[in-house]
């Protein structure tokens, strides 16, 4: 339920009110089934698809773009030893995704918001648990950082372009945005484990922590100027 002041996401389906019984959100997700059928072209047929499907494609993209890059790494068995590192941001993009497909009905905004800072703050305290400070100077560290940040987005590139065919919102609100991009951002970062092995903090938290900051400032541009040309 919306607070006070607070924006309303403007969606292409109609406004739902928030649930006060399982038989009304039954009714609720029925009802947007429906229409979603009505709807023509790759996007709406990838929206109207039920929730459970659209997880499944969207961790498909995700283990597919790891899996790729697992393929290219020199460095599984380096990586492997911290393994809990990368289940437990595993762990955060599956239960980010599968909130990000649920919101509208089932997930409050401060929950979207709570998750996606969640996941924006992982990648640094990953940072800073591997990390140390280097002995190569700010340009250097903050160059190779450049560098690794613009393959964190290739690679997460298609996640993104999925979660967008996926969302059932035209103008989903900030929450979901922040959410969202927070979990490309992730994604690219468990990428980036298997791609870089370098340890500088100031080369992590620019080049890999960086990444979901930069995911979530570009879907919040891309709403605005959709408002403004809308």
């Amino acid at each position: 339920m919306s607070q006070p002041g607070e924006e309303k996401p403007q969606t292409a389906l109609p406004e739902l009110t928030a649930p006060t019984s399982g038989a009304e959100v039954r009714h609720l997700l029925a009802g947007l089934e429906a229409q979603l059928e009505k709807e023509k072209g790759l996007r709406a047929w990838l929206r109207s698809r039920p929730t459970s499907v659209r997880f499944a494609l969207a961790l498909c993209v995700v283990g597919a773009v790891l899996a790729l890059e697992i393929a290219r790494s020199q460095r599984v068995t380096e990586v492997l030893q911290n393994w809990s590192i990368l289940a437990g941001q595993t762990l955060l993009v599956v239960s980010g995704v599968s909130l990000y497909l649920r919101s509208g009905v089932l997930v409050s905004r401060s929950r979207l918001l709570f998750s996606g800072l969640l996941l924006l703050a992982a990648p640094f305290w990953v940072s800073l648990l591997v990390g140390r400070l280097g002995n190569s100077g700010h340009f250097e560290a903050l160059a190779s950082g450049l560098g690794c940040f613009a393959h964190g987005v290739f690679y997460s590139a298609p996640l993104a372009l999925m979660l967008l065919l996926l969302d059932r919102h035209d103008r989903p609100a900030s929450e979901s945005l922040i959410l969202r991009g927070a979990i490309i951002g992730v994604v690219g970062n468990l990428a980036l484990i298997w791609h870089c092995p370098s340890t500088d903090l100031l080369h992590l938290f620019s080049g890999h922590a960086g990444l979901g900051v930069g995911w979530v400032l570009g879907w919040l541009l891309w709403r605005r100027v959709g408002q403004i040309h809308g």
